[in-house]
């Protein structure tokens, strides 16, 4: 199992708070980081490299993710 690390917004948008789990893959990574996140941003890390970005769609419940710049460089 990989460790992997996620930024959001603390409750109350009163800062951010940042949780350390372990997870099988990627995949599995944001399916937890889902269900972890609170607020409506947030950011995943592997191996101290940032993955992706979450925005939640207050209306849906719904989680848009995209890719990170820095994601987009280490794929290329």
């Amino acid at each position: 199992m990989d460790k992997y690390y996620l930024r959001f917004a603390a409750e109350n948008h009163s800062g951010e708070k940042t949780v350390a789990f372990y997870a099988h893959s990627t995949a599995n990574a944001l399916d937890l980081a889902k269900e972890s996140a609170s607020g409506d941003w947030a950011e995943l890390y592997f191996n101290g490299h940032s993955v992706c970005k979450m925005k939640l769609v207050a209306e849906t419940g719904v989680w848009l993710v995209q890719p990170t710049a820095e994601e987009d460089r280490l794929s290329a």
